[in-house]
C-alpha cells in the first residue's frame, strides 16, 4: 500500500501588468518570511524590480478591508 500524505499549499503570483510576464510559485504558508521570498524569487525571475506593486487582498499586506495597499518601488531622483 502507498501511503498518503495531503498538504494545503498557497500559490503566490505576481504579474507584470504591461507584458503580462507571470511568476508562480506553490508555498507551504503565509507567514512575511515567506512573502519576502517570494518577492525575492520573482525579482530575481524578472531580472529588476516594478515601480509599482498592487495587492489583492491578502491577509500578509492587507491593513484593512477598506484600503488597498499599494507600494511603490521607485527610486528617488529617477
Amino acid at each position: 500500500m502507498y501511503e498518503v500524505h495531503v498538504q494545503k499549499v498557497h500559490e503566490f503570483i505576481m504579474f507584470l501588468s504591461y507584458s503580462r510576464m507571470k511568476y508562480v510559485d506553490f508555498i507551504p504558508d503565509m507567514k512575511l518570511e515567506t512573502l519576502m521570498k517570494c518577492h525575492m524569487n520573482t525579482f530575481a525571475y524578472f531580472n529588476g524590480l516594478p515601480e509599482q506593486i498592487l495587492y489583492d487582498n491578502m491577509k500578509t499586506v492587507v491593513i484593512s478591508q477598506k484600503r488597498v495597499i499599494l507600494i511603490s518601488l521607485k527610486q528617488k531622483g529617477k
